[in-house]
């Protein structure tokens, strides 16, 4: 697999999820949370990390779409035990399988669910909540 090749795929998995696409990267609303998901080509092998992030409403309308890095809290795509895609090892239906998978896994427990179910499944993302999330989780 290309490097093209992988980030169509990329968009075929979150588009089918009802992601919209806009300025490289992949939003999904709720009532209560942004999903932001972009990708970021790595600086040292010819891989890539897919980042997502979580933006609270909180009442505010949003003015501006962030980038995953600005959101209020956020993670990486885990793929066979590491973050960084060797996206070249991958044939497209497997990367699809696997990409669907972390999605189904962390990503659409959050949409149906809320950000709560987030720090459920992922205990240790607590250890980087900023203030914010913290006072969402009345910790």
């Amino acid at each position: 697999m290309d490097k093209k090749e992988f980030l169509e795929t990329l968009k075929t998995v979150l588009l089918k999820q009802k992601f919209t696409y806009k300025n490289r990267y992949f939003y999904f609303e709720t009532e209560e949370v942004l999903i932001v998901i972009g990708t970021q080509k790595s600086s040292f092998m010819d891989s890539y990390y897919i980042n997502y992030g979580f933006n609270l409403k909180d009442g505010t309308p949003i003015e501006k779409l962030p980038k995953d890095n600005e959101c209020d809290t956020s993670g990486r795509f885990i793929i066979n035990g590491t973050d960084a895609i060797d996206y070249k090892a991958f044939e497209k239906q497997e990367l699809e399988m696997l990409l669907a998978d972390f999605v189904e896994k962390n990503i659409n427990p959050v949409i149906n669910e809320g950000l709560s179910k987030y720090y459920e499944i992922n205990p240790r993302a607590l250890v980087v909540a900023g203030a914010k999330i913290r006072r969402y989780l009345n910790m």
